[in-house]
Protein backbone atom coordinates (compact mmCIF):
# COMPACT_ATOMS: atom_id res chain seq x y z
CA UNK A 1 0.00 0.00 0.00
CA UNK A 2 2.90 2.41 1.12
CA UNK A 3 4.35 1.40 -2.26
CA UNK A 4 1.20 2.02 -4.24
CA UNK A 5 0.29 5.69 -2.55
CA UNK A 6 4.16 6.55 -3.57
CA UNK A 7 3.33 5.86 -7.31
CA UNK A 8 0.17 7.59 -7.07
CA UNK A 9 1.93 10.77 -5.68
CA UNK A 10 4.77 10.42 -8.20
CA UNK A 11 2.39 10.17 -10.95
CA UNK A 12 0.26 13.29 -9.89
CA UNK A 13 0.63 16.56 -12.13
CA UNK A 14 2.84 19.45 -11.08
CA UNK A 15 0.82 22.40 -10.10
CA UNK A 16 0.14 24.76 -12.76
CA UNK A 17 2.55 27.91 -12.71
CA UNK A 18 1.35 31.34 -11.05
CA UNK A 19 0.21 33.57 -13.36
CA UNK A 20 2.65 36.42 -13.95
CA UNK A 21 1.91 39.90 -12.03
CA UNK A 22 -0.13 42.19 -14.05
CA UNK A 23 2.49 45.10 -14.52
CA UNK A 24 0.62 48.37 -12.74
CA UNK A 25 -0.08 51.77 -14.85
CA UNK A 26 1.27 54.69 -13.65
CA UNK A 27 -1.98 55.67 -12.49
CA UNK A 28 -3.07 52.51 -11.13
CA UNK A 29 -0.05 52.93 -8.78
CA UNK A 30 -0.79 56.22 -7.57
CA UNK A 31 -4.60 55.59 -7.14
CA UNK A 32 -3.34 52.72 -4.70
CA UNK A 33 -0.49 54.59 -3.14
CA UNK A 34 -3.23 57.82 -2.43
CA UNK A 35 -6.44 55.89 -1.56
CA UNK A 36 -6.47 52.68 -2.22
CA UNK A 37 -9.25 53.23 -4.79
CA UNK A 38 -10.05 56.00 -7.54
CA UNK A 39 -9.21 58.80 -5.87
CA UNK A 40 -9.60 62.84 -8.35
CA UNK A 41 -6.50 63.86 -7.01
CA UNK A 42 -4.53 61.04 -8.83
CA UNK A 43 -6.01 62.91 -11.84
CA UNK A 44 -5.02 66.31 -10.81
CA UNK A 45 -1.27 64.63 -10.17
CA UNK A 46 -0.97 63.30 -13.61
CA UNK A 47 -2.29 66.58 -15.49
CA UNK A 48 0.44 68.42 -13.78
CA UNK A 49 2.84 66.37 -14.45
CA UNK A 50 1.93 66.28 -18.17
CA UNK A 51 1.78 70.23 -17.94
CA UNK A 52 5.58 69.81 -16.19
CA UNK A 53 6.81 67.19 -18.96
CA UNK A 54 5.67 69.84 -21.56
CA UNK A 55 7.58 72.74 -19.99
CA UNK A 56 10.66 70.89 -20.61
CA UNK A 57 13.16 71.63 -23.46
CA UNK A 58 13.02 68.82 -26.38
CA UNK A 59 15.82 66.73 -26.25
CA UNK A 60 18.66 68.68 -29.19
CA UNK A 61 21.28 67.13 -31.46
CA UNK A 62 23.89 69.70 -32.09
CA UNK A 63 27.00 69.14 -34.03
CA UNK A 64 30.12 70.18 -32.78
CA UNK A 65 32.13 70.51 -35.82
CA UNK A 66 31.76 71.26 -39.63
CA UNK A 67 31.87 67.59 -40.42
CA UNK A 68 29.22 66.11 -38.29
CA UNK A 69 31.41 63.90 -35.73
CA UNK A 70 31.00 64.82 -32.34
CA UNK A 71 27.75 65.02 -31.49
CA UNK A 72 26.47 66.43 -28.11
CA UNK A 73 22.82 65.46 -27.01
CA UNK A 74 21.18 68.22 -24.62
CA UNK A 75 18.67 66.88 -22.33
CA UNK A 76 16.30 68.40 -19.69
CA UNK A 77 15.20 71.02 -18.68
CA UNK A 78 16.71 73.98 -20.47
CA UNK A 79 16.13 77.72 -21.75
CA UNK A 80 14.89 77.57 -25.11
CA UNK A 81 17.95 79.61 -26.39
CA UNK A 82 20.23 77.27 -25.38
CA UNK A 83 20.51 75.37 -28.70
CA UNK A 84 21.26 78.10 -30.40
CA UNK A 85 23.94 79.16 -27.94
CA UNK A 86 25.96 75.81 -28.04
CA UNK A 87 25.67 76.33 -31.57
CA UNK A 88 27.20 79.43 -31.87
CA UNK A 89 30.30 78.13 -29.66
CA UNK A 90 30.74 75.42 -31.72
CA UNK A 91 30.68 77.12 -34.26
CA UNK A 92 33.49 79.28 -32.86
CA UNK A 93 31.72 82.36 -32.38
CA UNK A 94 31.22 83.69 -29.46
CA UNK A 95 27.91 84.59 -27.73
CA UNK A 96 26.83 87.88 -26.05
CA UNK A 97 23.90 87.13 -24.03
CA UNK A 98 21.54 90.34 -23.49
CA UNK A 99 19.16 89.92 -21.27
CA UNK A 100 16.86 90.68 -18.18
CA UNK A 101 18.18 90.87 -14.70
CA UNK A 102 17.28 87.22 -13.68
CA UNK A 103 16.74 86.03 -17.24
CA UNK A 104 18.86 82.54 -16.55
CA UNK A 105 22.23 84.18 -18.31
CA UNK A 106 24.30 82.72 -15.54
CA UNK A 107 23.00 79.22 -15.75
CA UNK A 108 22.53 79.26 -19.50
CA UNK A 109 26.53 79.59 -19.58
CA UNK A 110 26.73 76.75 -16.73
CA UNK A 111 24.72 74.34 -18.64
CA UNK A 112 26.47 75.12 -22.26
CA UNK A 113 30.06 74.20 -20.42
CA UNK A 114 28.62 71.05 -19.35
CA UNK A 115 26.94 70.19 -22.26
CA UNK A 116 30.55 71.00 -24.04
CA UNK A 117 32.16 69.32 -21.37
CA UNK A 118 33.82 71.84 -20.56
CA UNK A 119 35.02 73.54 -17.15
CA UNK A 120 33.60 76.47 -16.63
CA UNK A 121 34.90 79.75 -15.56
CA UNK A 122 33.43 83.28 -14.49
CA UNK A 123 34.01 86.95 -13.35
CA UNK A 124 31.16 89.23 -12.73
CA UNK A 125 32.16 93.03 -13.27
CA UNK A 126 35.26 94.20 -13.51
CA UNK A 127 36.32 97.66 -11.91
CA UNK A 128 39.80 96.54 -11.46
CA UNK A 129 42.15 95.24 -14.51
CA UNK A 130 43.78 92.79 -12.26
CA UNK A 131 40.68 90.90 -11.43
CA UNK A 132 40.75 89.65 -14.69
CA UNK A 133 44.08 89.49 -15.55
CA UNK A 134 45.28 87.89 -12.14
CA UNK A 135 48.39 89.90 -9.97
CA UNK A 136 51.72 89.42 -9.08
CA UNK A 137 51.42 89.39 -4.77
CA UNK A 138 53.96 91.00 -2.81
CA UNK A 139 55.71 87.75 -2.07
CA UNK A 140 56.27 87.50 -6.23
CA UNK A 141 53.86 84.96 -6.65
CA UNK A 142 51.33 85.47 -9.23
CA UNK A 143 48.07 84.70 -7.80
CA UNK A 144 46.14 83.32 -11.10
CA UNK A 145 42.64 84.54 -12.27
CA UNK A 146 39.93 82.79 -13.30
CA UNK A 147 40.46 83.97 -16.73
CA UNK A 148 44.01 82.80 -16.80
CA UNK A 149 42.98 79.53 -15.67
CA UNK A 150 40.57 79.21 -18.75
CA UNK A 151 42.71 80.60 -21.18
CA UNK A 152 45.75 78.42 -20.84
CA UNK A 153 44.09 75.54 -19.50
CA UNK A 154 40.68 74.99 -21.55
CA UNK A 155 37.55 75.77 -20.82
CA UNK A 156 34.19 78.33 -20.69
CA UNK A 157 34.71 81.47 -19.19
CA UNK A 158 32.12 83.81 -18.88
CA UNK A 159 32.48 87.42 -18.39
CA UNK A 160 29.46 88.63 -16.50
CA UNK A 161 28.31 92.43 -16.72
CA UNK A 162 30.53 92.94 -19.51
CA UNK A 163 28.71 96.41 -19.59
CA UNK A 164 29.29 97.52 -16.28
CA UNK A 165 32.96 96.39 -16.43
CA UNK A 166 36.28 98.87 -16.54
CA UNK A 167 37.24 99.84 -20.18
CA UNK A 168 40.97 99.20 -19.14
CA UNK A 169 39.99 95.42 -18.39
CA UNK A 170 37.80 95.38 -21.34
CA UNK A 171 41.08 96.30 -24.01
CA UNK A 172 43.35 93.35 -22.08
CA UNK A 173 40.21 90.77 -22.75
CA UNK A 174 40.00 91.80 -26.56
CA UNK A 175 43.84 91.51 -27.11
CA UNK A 176 44.24 88.56 -25.80
CA UNK A 177 40.96 87.13 -28.17
CA UNK A 178 42.41 88.59 -31.22
CA UNK A 179 45.82 87.46 -30.88
CA UNK A 180 45.96 83.86 -29.77
CA UNK A 181 48.56 84.54 -26.81
CA UNK A 182 48.97 86.76 -23.93
CA UNK A 183 51.25 88.28 -21.73
CA UNK A 184 50.08 88.02 -18.31
CA UNK A 185 51.28 90.08 -15.61
CA UNK A 186 53.75 87.06 -14.12
CA UNK A 187 55.85 87.67 -17.44
CA UNK A 188 54.75 84.37 -19.49
CA UNK A 189 53.35 84.25 -22.35
CA UNK A 190 50.08 82.33 -22.90
CA UNK A 191 49.08 80.59 -25.62
CA UNK A 192 45.42 80.56 -25.97
CA UNK A 193 43.82 76.43 -25.61
CA UNK A 194 42.38 75.20 -28.34
CA UNK A 195 39.38 74.38 -25.82
CA UNK A 196 38.85 77.53 -24.73
CA UNK A 197 35.69 79.76 -25.24
CA UNK A 198 34.16 82.88 -24.18
CA UNK A 199 30.36 84.30 -23.20
CA UNK A 200 29.44 87.51 -22.55
CA UNK A 201 26.66 88.40 -20.61
CA UNK A 202 25.03 92.15 -20.02
CA UNK A 203 21.69 93.74 -19.35
CA UNK A 204 22.18 96.02 -22.22
CA UNK A 205 23.34 96.06 -25.97
CA UNK A 206 26.32 98.11 -25.32
CA UNK A 207 24.85 101.20 -25.76
CA UNK A 208 24.69 102.84 -22.38
CA UNK A 209 22.97 103.43 -19.21
CA UNK A 210 19.24 102.99 -19.93
CA UNK A 211 16.27 104.13 -17.35
CA UNK A 212 16.13 100.29 -16.35
CA UNK A 213 20.06 99.78 -16.23
CA UNK A 214 21.55 103.35 -15.07
CA UNK A 215 25.16 101.66 -13.75
CA UNK A 216 26.06 100.57 -17.29
CA UNK A 217 28.50 101.65 -19.50
CA UNK A 218 28.77 101.92 -23.77
CA UNK A 219 31.15 99.39 -24.55
CA UNK A 220 33.93 99.99 -27.41
CA UNK A 221 32.35 99.17 -31.31
CA UNK A 222 35.32 96.87 -31.29
CA UNK A 223 34.16 94.82 -28.46
CA UNK A 224 30.62 95.24 -30.17
CA UNK A 225 32.31 93.68 -33.06
CA UNK A 226 33.50 90.47 -31.46
CA UNK A 227 30.01 88.97 -30.24
CA UNK A 228 27.38 87.05 -31.65
CA UNK A 229 24.66 88.71 -30.39
CA UNK A 230 21.44 86.62 -28.81
CA UNK A 231 18.28 88.04 -26.63
CA UNK A 232 17.63 85.78 -23.44
CA UNK A 233 14.46 86.58 -22.93
CA UNK A 234 12.09 85.66 -20.03
CA UNK A 235 11.74 81.57 -20.79
CA UNK A 236 8.43 80.99 -18.24
CA UNK A 237 8.00 77.79 -19.89
CA UNK A 238 11.29 76.81 -18.14
CA UNK A 239 11.04 78.42 -14.99
CA UNK A 240 7.88 76.57 -14.52
CA UNK A 241 9.72 73.60 -15.00
CA UNK A 242 12.25 74.23 -12.56
CA UNK A 243 9.96 74.82 -9.66
CA UNK A 244 8.21 71.90 -10.57
CA UNK A 245 5.20 74.21 -11.41
CA UNK A 246 2.19 73.37 -13.72
CA UNK A 247 2.62 75.95 -16.39
CA UNK A 248 2.14 76.18 -20.09
CA UNK A 249 3.12 79.27 -21.32
CA UNK A 250 3.08 77.94 -25.10
CA UNK A 251 7.03 79.26 -25.46
CA UNK A 252 8.49 76.64 -28.02
CA UNK A 253 11.95 76.11 -28.46
CA UNK A 254 13.58 78.76 -30.43
CA UNK A 255 13.10 77.51 -34.46
CA UNK A 256 17.01 78.87 -35.72
CA UNK A 257 17.82 75.97 -38.16
CA UNK A 258 16.38 75.75 -42.02
CA UNK A 259 16.89 73.06 -44.82
CA UNK A 260 20.01 74.00 -45.88
CA UNK A 261 21.78 77.11 -47.38
CA UNK A 262 23.48 76.84 -50.35
CA UNK A 263 26.22 78.33 -52.09
CA UNK A 264 24.50 80.92 -54.00
CA UNK A 265 22.54 82.01 -50.52
CA UNK A 266 25.90 82.44 -48.94
CA UNK A 267 27.61 84.43 -51.94
CA UNK A 268 24.37 86.35 -51.64
CA UNK A 269 24.85 87.06 -47.92
CA UNK A 270 28.54 87.91 -48.42
CA UNK A 271 27.68 90.63 -51.06
CA UNK A 272 24.55 91.93 -48.66
CA UNK A 273 26.93 92.30 -45.47
CA UNK A 274 29.12 94.66 -47.86
CA UNK A 275 26.29 97.10 -49.29
CA UNK A 276 25.09 97.23 -45.57
CA UNK A 277 28.38 98.38 -44.17
CA UNK A 278 28.82 101.07 -47.36
CA UNK A 279 25.20 102.01 -46.22
CA UNK A 280 25.73 102.60 -42.35
CA UNK A 281 28.64 104.84 -43.33
CA UNK A 282 26.98 106.42 -46.02
CA UNK A 283 24.27 107.41 -43.77
CA UNK A 284 25.95 108.11 -41.07
CA UNK A 285 24.81 105.83 -38.56
CA UNK A 286 26.86 104.90 -35.89
CA UNK A 287 26.92 100.92 -36.35
CA UNK A 288 30.17 98.58 -37.06
CA UNK A 289 29.68 96.44 -39.78
CA UNK A 290 32.99 94.61 -40.16
CA UNK A 291 34.11 91.64 -41.76
CA UNK A 292 33.61 89.59 -39.04
CA UNK A 293 29.72 89.82 -39.90
CA UNK A 294 30.56 88.21 -42.94
CA UNK A 295 33.21 85.54 -41.54
CA UNK A 296 30.74 84.36 -38.66
CA UNK A 297 28.04 84.88 -40.47
CA UNK A 298 28.89 82.55 -43.06
CA UNK A 299 29.97 79.72 -40.42
CA UNK A 300 26.19 79.48 -39.06
CA UNK A 301 25.33 79.48 -42.58
CA UNK A 302 27.04 76.58 -42.90
CA UNK A 303 25.55 75.12 -40.03
CA UNK A 304 22.21 75.57 -41.76
CA UNK A 305 21.07 78.43 -39.41
CA UNK A 306 18.29 80.89 -41.07
CA UNK A 307 19.73 83.75 -42.90
CA UNK A 308 17.49 86.56 -40.79
CA UNK A 309 18.64 84.91 -37.19
CA UNK A 310 22.32 85.25 -38.57
CA UNK A 311 21.86 89.17 -39.59
CA UNK A 312 20.57 89.98 -36.15
CA UNK A 313 23.17 88.05 -34.56
CA UNK A 314 25.89 89.27 -36.37
CA UNK A 315 25.13 92.41 -38.20
CA UNK A 316 22.22 94.44 -36.52
CA UNK A 317 22.98 93.18 -32.71
CA UNK A 318 19.99 95.40 -31.52
CA UNK A 319 19.87 98.29 -33.59
CA UNK A 320 16.51 99.82 -34.23
CA UNK A 321 14.84 98.93 -36.60
CA UNK A 322 14.39 102.61 -38.03
CA UNK A 323 18.01 102.11 -38.86
CA UNK A 324 18.26 98.83 -39.98
CA UNK A 325 15.13 99.85 -42.15
CA UNK A 326 16.82 102.15 -43.60
CA UNK A 327 20.08 100.57 -44.33
CA UNK A 328 18.07 98.17 -46.34
CA UNK A 329 16.42 100.62 -48.41
CA UNK A 330 19.92 102.22 -48.91
CA UNK A 331 21.40 98.84 -49.92
CA UNK A 332 18.84 97.43 -52.16
CA UNK A 333 18.66 100.91 -54.34
CA UNK A 334 23.07 100.26 -54.53
CA UNK A 335 22.06 96.78 -55.44
CA UNK A 336 19.57 97.68 -58.45
CA UNK A 337 21.51 100.50 -59.29
CA UNK A 338 24.54 98.01 -59.68
CA UNK A 339 21.94 95.36 -61.24
CA UNK A 340 21.15 98.08 -63.81
CA UNK A 341 24.83 98.95 -64.75
CA UNK A 342 25.24 96.19 -65.56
Amino acid sequence: NLRHLKTKEEAAPAPAPAPAPVEKTKAEMLEELLSGGKDERVDDLLDRVTLVENSISAHYRISLDKGGGDVVKVEGINHRMMPYVIELLAADTMPYLVGGAGSGKTTMAENCAKALGLDFFSTGAVVQKYELTGFVDATGTYQESAFFKAYKHGGLFLFDELDASSPAAIVAFNAALENGHWACPSGEMVMKHENFKVIASANTFGSGATLLYVGRNSLDGSTVDRFGFVILDYDWQFMAAVQGIAFDGKQAPYQYKCKGNSENDIAAYFRDVTLYSAAAEALGIKHIISPRACINGIKLLRRDVKRNIVEHTFVWKGLDKGSISKIKAHATAALEAMEGGE
